[in-house]
């Protein structure tokens, strides 16, 4: 599928259903353009599935000079400008692998979370998607606006719970049940979860192996030193992939993105979870929050290096550079 970069994940959806395809994966927001999207790494959720970036095989980008670069697949800098910020060129178009229509059936209920990380590794290895927001107090939900599923809960308890989510391909014909905790409905239709907006997010990409011990040190901070942080933290899975600094470079990862009010200084809060998370090679989500520094850079991601003379060869004026930018890629 070739599309221009600047149309929306959702009308992307929506057409392809009309000629019987499907994207393979997607996120749960579907209102972002796909430069940005791509270009940030952006993903859903699945252990054998990759980020959104991993289904692009061709891309346009306008150079400085306003000459176009057309990268098909094979060419070496391919990987390199799926997920790179912009600071390659202007991405004009991409030409995106797609799979035949599929249906998706999703399934939710509640568990605590000792259950949870019980199941974790089955319910990961025996689900296309697997994924949860672990809400520490009952008014968690309501700030994502997450359904109440106590009617399909499998614990009595209302906090220190887990909003579970699965969902597999399905040959079933679109339903959904009467309590709206079981339906089946085209993939894109699937896919998108509407949140309250105007909330701020942090979100790093943690080797999997480490990833249920980040989430039990990331508990136990909202538990005990910032108990009035109380957002949900949400817990995906992503397959590693060949991008050059994505966030799942060569890396199978589990996200835990944890999200705070605007207006709200909670920035100890914030740095206390990237203490944790970065012991363990965690790698920031390019469109959220991070505290990632040039320092970290060649340790995080091999290809650092090669990136970033690719960056300095097609940009050597530094044209798309910006502050932020400059600080880690110059």
């Amino acid at each position: 599928m070739r599309v221009k970069a600047g149309t929306r994940i959702g009308d992307a959806g929506r057409a392809l259903k009309q000629h019987g395809l499907s994207l393979i994966n997607q996120g749960d927001i579907d209102t972002q353009a796909l430069a940005g999207a791509l270009s940030t790494g952006t993903h859903g959720t699945g252990a054998t599935l990759g980020n959104m970036a991993s289904q692009v095989v061709g891309m346009r980008l306008v150079q400085p000079d306003g000459s176009v670069l057309d990268l098909a697949a094979g060419d070496t800098r391919l990987p390199a400008a799926r997920v790179s910020l912009g600071l390659l060129g202007v991405v004009s178009e991409y030409t995106l692998q797609t799979m035949p229509a599929y249906n998706l059936k999703e399934v939710l209920w509640r568990d605590d979370f000792d259950a949870c990380m019980e199941r974790h590794d089955e319910l990961a290895a025996s689900n296309r998607h697997f994924a949860f927001f672990w809400c520490p107090v009952p008014e968690s939900r309501h700030l994502y606006c997450l359904a109440d599923t106590s009617s399909v809960s499998n614990t009595p308890r209302e906090h220190d719970v887990c909003e579970m989510k699965v969902m597999n391909i399905t040959e079933d014909a679109p339903y959904t049940r009467a309590d709206g905790f079981e339906k089946v409905a085209y993939s894109s239709e699937i896919y998108p979860i509407e949140y309250v907006p105007n909330f701020h997010e942090l979100e790093y990409a943690v080797p999997v192996a480490h990833a249920k011990q980040a989430l039990r040190e990331v508990r136990d901070l909202m538990l005990t030193r910032h108990r009035n942080c109380i957002y949900p933290v949400e817990y995906r899975f992503t397959a590693g992939d060949s991008g050059w600094i994505s966030p799942f470079f060569e890396q199978d990862s589990v996200t835990i993105s944890v999200s705070g009010g605007p207006g709200i200084d909670y920035w100890d809060y914030l740095r206390d979870v990237d203490s944790i998370l970065r012991q363990y090679g965690s790698r920031p989500h390019w469109g959220k929050l991070h505290f990632t520094n040039a320092d970290d850079m060649p340790r995080l991601f091999r290809r650092y290096g090669e990136f970033v003379a690719l960056r300095r060869a097609l940009d050597p004026a530094g044209v798309f550079l910006n502050d932020h930018l400059r600080n880690l890629f110059a």
